[in-house]
């Protein structure tokens, strides 16, 4: 226990004439002060309950007004952190998509119409796929709606335009250029949603699409310029309702302030597990979206895939040119791509939903190591790497769900191969002791810095120089393996130093679950 000892020094010294006016005016003051309060505390001394009252009651006010507090920044902090997450999501979807897809199937030849539907090798505009996946994600969603507008719609889009004075607002105050993000708390009737908006800037693939299409409503857009907003609305769950609860739950801390109860706690208790659980409530509702957003791209992805696969079949006859062939093939393996970059979202989504389950196997170890490097080796060639893999014969086997370990190594395997150049290593190692079995993926990349290492898992981290995010990806992989480790109750651990590599080790229990 720790201790502190004061110790004071006395000491006399003649004091004149003048300070003892200056002392005899403050003692004057003090006298006067005892005087005045006396009163009141001779009064609080006859009523004690009364003056125990009114403590109580100031200190459940400030409780109150706290509770509030928390209750209002809860819910006004999931919802915004949900909000930007699907922006973000539908962003890089949209942005893939234009830079990858579209060119690609240009070059072949298909047409990109926002009215393909009714053409015969068509897939949607970049905007006209977004709006589709709001309609769709708005639809399936009580109160949460996703909206792309402008000031400048393409004709025969009804609701290209603002449809409200709030989004005629947005619109004043994104296009300007000047401002990356506009928030607001709509109130309509007894709920509250929170709109959340960004600017969707023109790329250069957009300014020569735009500029030369018939339709366009503008030809002279430049790099850079707005073209419109990304809106995104989502409900603040519960939050009406809890400002309302802690409204009434002043008057009932009141009264048991005033007898003394020990309601107070059990109450608060409560009101915090409400706010628990609506945090919970944003996260599903994130999750949700997720999901259904990446199911509803499956539509036109295996479109792509199926008209793709006819230009390179010849389903129709001859191509006229063996390049047309090649970009067959390109518009086959982009769109691929894309599905990976989905399926990951929905793992994700199902796992932060708590709709994955593992299912427990015993695993023989060399069997998953050569599955895994079989993929890995197959699916990137290792082009001038060397990968090296060191498993002692007599290893036991681990208790493990089989679909989630495999995945859990070849992302790990995927970014060290992205990340290693030419003439470098990488070595995936396997060790068993004190009931664990401990993989490990070194390799001789780049490294990372401490500053990027400590957001590296964390879901859509993406920042330019970072070796381990996913080049074309979302920045999902490590995200689903520290989460696929967590349901194993194992632990994940990174190392790294710039300029000499990374090691990842996965330690996971060896036997089956407790």
């Amino acid at each position: 226990m720790r201790r502190t000892v004061y110790d004071f020094q006395f000491s006399y010294h003649p004091v004149s004439s003048a300070h003892c006016d200056v002392l005899g005016s403050r003692m004057e003051i003090l006298s006067a002060m005892n005087m005045s309060l006396k009163p009141g505390i001779g009064f609080l001394a006859r009523h004690p309950m009364t003056a125990l009252s009114v403590f109580a009651l100031i200190s459940v006010l400030l409780i109150a007004g706290q509770i509030h507090k928390v209750f209002t920044e809860t819910g006004y902090r999931t919802a915004l952190e949900a909000a930007t997450s699907y922006s973000r999501s539908i962003t890089d979807v949209r942005e893939y998509y234009s830079s990858q897809i579209v060119p690609r199937v240009g070059e072949a030849g298909m047409t990109v119409s926002h009215d393909y539907r009714n053409l015969g090798s068509a897939i949607p505009l970049p905007a006209t796929l977004t709006i589709e996946i709001g309609e769709i994600s708005s639809s399936q969603r009580s109160g949460g709606e996703f909206r792309l507008f402008s000031s400048f719609p393409f004709p025969g889009r009804k609701s290209g335009g603002a449809q409200n004075e709030l989004e005629a607002k947005v619109l004043q105050t994104l296009e300007g250029g000047n401002v990356e993000e506009f928030i607001a708390v709509e109130e309509v009737g007894d709920n509250s949603f929170l709109r959340y908006a960004i600017p969707v800037r023109m790329k250069k693939t957009c300014v020569d699409c735009h500029n030369s299409h018939d339709l366009s409503p503008r030809t002279d857009w430049k790099v850079g310029d707005v073209r419109g907003v990304q809106s995104v609305r989502l409900p603040m769950p519960g939050l009406s309702q809890a400002m309302t609860d802690t409204d009434f739950s002043m008057f009932i801390f009141i009264f048991v302030g005033v007898l003394g109860g020990l309601g107070v706690f059990s109450l608060l208790l409560r009101h915090l597990q409400d706010a628990i659980v609506q945090a919970n409530q944003a996260s599903q509702a994130k999750s949700d979206f997720l999901a259904s957003m990446s199911h509803e791209l499956r539509t036109p992805l295996n479109a792509i895939q199926g008209f793709s696969e006819m230009i390179a079949m010849k389903s129709f006859g001859p191509l006229g040119s063996t390049k047309y062939e090649e970009y067959a093939d390109h518009i086959q393996s982009s769109s691929q791509h894309l599905l990976n970059l989905v399926n990951d979202v929905l793992d994700l989504a199902s796992i932060e939903a708590g709709k994955m389950e593992i299912a427990r196997e015993e695993l023989a170890i060399e069997d998953i190591i050569k599955d895994s490097s079989r993929f890995i080796i197959g699916a990137t060639g290792l082009d001038g790497i060397r990968y090296t893999v060191d498993v002692p014969e007599d290893l036991p086997p681990v208790y493990a769900d089989k679909r989630a370990l495999k995945q859990i190594l070849i992302n790990l395997l995927s970014n060290s191969v992205k990340f290693t150049p030419n003439g470098g290593l990488i070595a995936l190692s396997v060790t068993a002791s004190n009931g664990h079995h401990i993989f490990q993926v070194r390799d001789s990349g780049a490294g990372i810095s401490e500053k990027r290492l400590k957001r590296i898992t964390e879901p859509f981290f993406k920042e330019d120089g970072d070796p381990h995010k996913t080049q074309e990806g979302t920045g999902l992989g490590l995200a689903i393996v520290k989460s696929l480790v967590a349901l194993h109750q194992g632990e994940l651990i990174i190392e790294s130093e710039l300029g000499k590599g990374t090691m990842v080790s996965v330690s996971l229990p060896s036997g089956p679950a407790e």
